[in-house]
Parts: C-alpha cells; sequence; structure tokens
C-alpha cells in the first residue's frame, strides 16, 4: 500500500456522500409525484392548477433522510485526511482552540497568506511569465530603433536613450518575483526581528558570534536599499569622530569669542593694537 492509498480511498469515500447529498437535496427540493387515476397534463409550478378525473390524485412522494446530516461525516473524514497527510489546520492559518503564546500567533498569521502567495506565485509562473516574455519577443521582431527617455529618480533630469532590437536580445527569461520576493523577504525579516529580540538573540554569548557587518549588509539587501549606500564599515564610528571634531573645533571658537575683550576689532588684535 502506497503512502497516499488511505488518502484516495477516503477522498472516493467523501465524493460518493458528497452526491448522495446532492441526490437527497435535489429530491427534496424536487420530490418525485405519485399520479393516481387520470390527470391531465400539466407543469408543476407554484400556483399551478392540476385538472384531475373523478378517482384521480396528484401528491408528493416524501424522502426520508436529512441532508445535512451528511456534513458532519464529511468534516470527520475531512478531518482524519487532514491528520493522516500532516497537515493539520494550523498550516493554513486556522486557529485551534488554547490559549496562544506570541510566537504561535505570528506563526498562525504568517500560515494565514500561504495559499494566498501560492496562488500569486502560480499567477506569476503561468499568466505573467509567458506574457511579458511573448510581448518581449513581440517587440524584439517588430521594433526598430527607438528613442526613450528616462528619468534620474536623484536629480530629476531626463535623459534620452536609443534601444535597437539587438539591445533587448538575450539568451535569459522574464521572471516576475515580485510577490514571491517581498513575501519572503517580509517573512525573514520578521524572523530575524523576533530572534534578536528574544532572550536568545540577546545573549550576548550568542550574539558575539554574529557579524554586524554582514548583518548590516543583509538588511540592507532585504530593505532593498542597495542604491542609497547606507551601509559602510564603521562609518558611525568615523561619522561621530567627524561630529566630535566639528564640536570641539566649535567649542574652541567659543571660548576665544568669550576671551577677546570688547571693543577690540580682530585685525588690530592680531596686531597687538587696542581701539582708541
Amino acid at each position: 500500500m502506497g503512502p497516499l492509498d488511505n488518502l484516495v480511498g477516503m477522498q472516493y469515500r467523501m465524493d460518493h456522500i458528497e452526491n448522495l447529498k446532492a441526490d437527497l437535496f435535489d429530491l427534496t427540493a424536487f420530490p418525485p409525484l405519485k399520479i393516481t387515476g387520470y390527470v391531465e397534463d400539466f407543469t408543476w409550478a407554484p400556483f399551478e392548477k392540476i385538472l384531475v378525473g373523478d378517482e384521480g390524485n396528484v401528491e408528493l412522494l416524501t424522502v426520508n433522510g436529512n441532508p445535512l446530516g451528511y456534513n458532519m461525516e464529511i468534516d470527520a473524514i475531512e478531518a482524519k485526511m487532514e491528520a493522516m497527510a500532516g497537515a493539520p489546520k494550523e498550516a493554513m492559518g486556522f486557529r485551534s482552540p488554547g490559549e496562544k503564546t506570541a510566537y504561535e500567533v505570528q506563526r498562525l498569521e504568517n500560515a494565514a497568506s500561504r495559499i494566498f502567495q501560492s496562488k500569486i506565485a502560480q499567477f506569476e509562473e503561468r499568466i505573467l511569465e509567458p506574457a511579458l516574455n511573448a510581448m518581449l519577443e513581440l517587440a524584439r521582431r517588430n521594433m526598430d530603433q527607438r528613442t526613450v527617455r528616462i528619468i534620474d529618480d536623484e536629480f530629476k533630469v531626463a535623459s534620452f536613450m536609443s534601444i535597437t532590437p539587438e539591445d533587448i536580445t538575450g539568451s535569459g527569461r522574464i521572471r516576475p518575483i515580485a510577490a514571491r520576493h517581498f513575501a519572503e523577504t517580509a517573512e525573514r525579516i520578521q524572523n530575524m526581528n523576533s530572534f534578536f529580540s528574544s532572550a536568545l538573540g540577546a545573549d550576548q554569548a550568542v550574539n558575539v558570534h554574529f557579524s554586524g557587518i554582514k548583518l548590516a549588509q543583509l538588511m540592507e539587501q532585504l530593505l532593498d536599499l542597495e542604491n542609497f549606500g547606507l551601509v559602510t564599515p564603521y562609518i558611525r564610528l568615523t561619522e561621530q569622530a567627524e561630529a566630535q571634531q566639528l564640536a570641539a573645533q566649535h567649542d574652541e571658537d567659543t571660548m576665544m569669542g568669550m576671551q577677546t575683550p570688547a571693543g577690540i576689532a580682530a585685525d588690530d588684535t592680531d596686531m597687538g593694537m587696542p581701539v582708541v
């Protein structure tokens, strides 16, 4: 027996129960008719008149059985299938009974969007990626030399560049990974923040083994800040030293200004000649 044979068999059983429930719903909403004696042709509809003979009769046949009672068995089968497949409700973001810690709540919130992220990945792989590559191929075949305008984000200056079909010809493919990239990045940043804010991350015996420069570079990459050049090894120490030098220079200028007697010009003070 294979590992999925039980699940396949239970799925067949659940499908069978669903079909029975649908049949019972149909028989309850549209029950069969029992016609006795002579009855003229009629249309079964609300407020429809049925003409019968002396001994004619039309009555509904009641169906014994509650279709809603099958839902409990279907729910039990689904729960058993999820348990056998190792996919509990928590994996899809459903809250199980019981008090939750902060980490458990965070895990449920992360899992709640798992199905949505899966659908986004399928949309990107099966729709966006073929469409973008087809558009690029169509542009390469039909375009001639074009002049495009490029706006510089820093200086807000427009520059013009000529593009030929050879410029957009390559051996690779366009792969849209925006939603997948941002979802994975957000989860990684959240996990890092949770780790370093926890007791284990704050422990100096553990924290001493993490490289501050590499963590700064990692956060720069995750936050997509490479174009701003914010991360430079020990740049904060250099800036603090420059700030202290500038503060000391200002203090020195202030003290010299306070020691200069009133009424003495700066030029005459350098020559040693007081002003009359």
